[in-house]
């Protein structure tokens, strides 16, 4: 007789589950089945009965006596069929299906193959990095042999016209004695008019003024061609107007003709300190009992004492943009005092947890967030400019763990954050992070949530700023902040 082809198995043979917790050895148990029986309603127990374990509950119905193991066992040898009402169990040798040991075998060679897949794209990631890396190295050598070659360029240039200048300055001495010997030379000659022979002798050992005049002058000319060689291609050295005297003061001639006390380029770093102001401020300063003692000797304060003195000169930029807006490299700039980031870090908490609308509105900004925004605080120097309408760029403090002091510069237009940090060391990259990350979430919300109309809303966006820390042309702190 042919073999029956019969369904597919539910479990693969060998591969039966094993009965870590069994009912009753017997079925000798009469609290089990009445207590099913009290559990489920009417309607529930009818819906078990009538399903493949129903079978169960109607031998128990027809007193027939069973063992668990033999529910085990029918239970793990039962075969996939569609009826719903049935029960199959195989019982014998027949040949084994193994579609499911297949599917599990086709699954850990896909899973394999995700792996592999996954390490190759790693493998590929890593080498481009290194190439990159070694790429921006051999960059920053070449650009390091060229400045070094520049610089010993400049350096030899201003070496050889120093030694041009000492050279002129030997042969002028040497032509100067020379025409002193030839003098008394010539006035050792006999007079033939005179009636006696008579001997002139004229004493060089003291320079005329004609003679020191033009020693001057050719000094003063060999010390600026030296200047200028040495100097070299330097972006502070600039040409002044014949009025001028000074790169760090005003044309004279245009303050004659326009007569503005507020043309010009600032203050001159080189002038000598006025008394009475450098008096004014040691009184102020004699006002503290402890002003004659050490840092580390004086008393311990409060935290707002330690950002006073850096809220005190954000204070005289912001006065001094509001006198003298044409001294700063732009109109629309503001500054902004230590209170800025310090109350925005704190508050980035309920800024996160605080659920916004469906439009992504209606996160709790921290106080005073919509003064800054207008421009209305500080009020002894408010601008009433609005950030992004007026404002493109901002500079302002942030204080890292009460010992460290960063500049910041948002830029709204670029939506991009520049940190200037003058010891790099003191603050690792995952650090930075941390600290930036508020400012790069809630500036942008900032500029979204308070514009007043939908066209100025639709030129932001509520991505996160960028932000980075240059370290090439920043001045590094070698003794401490």
């Amino acid at each position: 007789m042919d073999s029956l082809e019969l369904p597919k198995r539910i479990f693969t043979l060998g591969e039966e589950p094993f009965p870590i917790k069994s009912i009753a050895y017997h079925t000798d148990d009469s609290k089990l089945f009445s207590a099913v029986r009290d559990a489920l309603h009417d309607d529930e127990y009818e819906e078990l009965k009538e399903s493949r374990l129903g079978v169960f509950l109607k031998f128990k119905e027809m007193d027939f006596g069973w063992a668990s193991r033999l529910v085990h066992y029918m239970l793990c040898f039962q075969l996939n069929i569609k009826k719903k009402y049935e029960l199959w169990s195989l019982v014998g040798a027949d040949p084994e299906k193994e579609a499911k040991a297949k599917e599990k075998e086709a699954k850990a060679k896909g899973k394999e193959a995700k792996a592999k897949e996954k390490e190759e794209k790693e493998a590929k990631e890593k080498e481009e990095k290194e190439a990159k890396e070694k790429e921006e190295k051999e960059e920053k050598e070449t650009n390091e042999k060229e400045e070094k070659e520049a610089k010993e360029k400049e350096e030899k240039e201003a070496k050889l016209a120093a030694e041009d200048w000492l050279g002129e300055a030997k042969l002028e001495e040497e032509a100067k004695a020379k025409e002193a010997a030839e003098s008394a030379d010539k006035a050792k000659e006999p007079d033939e008019s005179a009636a006696e022979a008579s001997v002139v002798i004229m004493d060089k050992d003291e320079d005329t003024v004609s003679d020191v005049k033009m020693q001057e002058a050719r000094r003063l000319a060999k010390k600026d061609s030296a200047l200028a060689a040495i100097r070299g291609r330097s972006e502070r050295d600039r040409k002044l107007a014949p009025s001028q005297q000074s790169p760090f003061q005003g044309n004279s001639t245009a303050k004659l003709i326009i007569p503005n006390t507020k043309v010009g380029r600032g203050y001159d770093p080189f002038a000598l300190p006025d008394k009475q102001l450098t008096k004014a401020l040691m009184d102020h300063v004699k006002k503290d009992p402890n002003w004659r003692k050490s840092f580390d000797r004086k008393p311990k304060r409060c935290l707002s004492y330690w950002y006073q003195h850096m809220d005190a000169y954000i204070n005289v930029l912001r006065l001094r943009q509001r006198n003298n807006p044409n001294h700063f490299r732009s109109e629309r700039i503001c500054f902004l005092d230590h209170l800025f980031s310090r109350m925005w870090r704190d508050k980035y908490g309920k800024f996160k947890s605080s659920v916004p609308d469906h439009n992504g509105f209606g996160r709790r900004l921290p106080g005073g967030s919509l003064d800054l925004y207008a421009g209305i605080v500080p009020t002894f120097c408010a601008t009433n400019k609005t950030w992004g309408v007026d404002i493109d760029e901002i500079y302002a403090l942030v204080n890292f763990q009460n010992d460290h002091w960063i500049a910041i510069w948002i830029s709204i237009p670029k939506r991009h954050i520049v940190v200037w940090d003058s010891i790099v060391k003191h603050i690792s990259k995952a650090e930075l992070d941390e600290i930036m990350e508020p400012l790069l979430t809630m500036v942008p919300y900032l500029l979204v949530e308070c514009a007043s109309t939908d066209e100025e809303r639709i030129k932001y966006s509520l991505e996160p700023f960028t932000y980075e820390r240059p370290t090439v042309g920043v001045p590094q702190c070698i003794a401490g902040d």
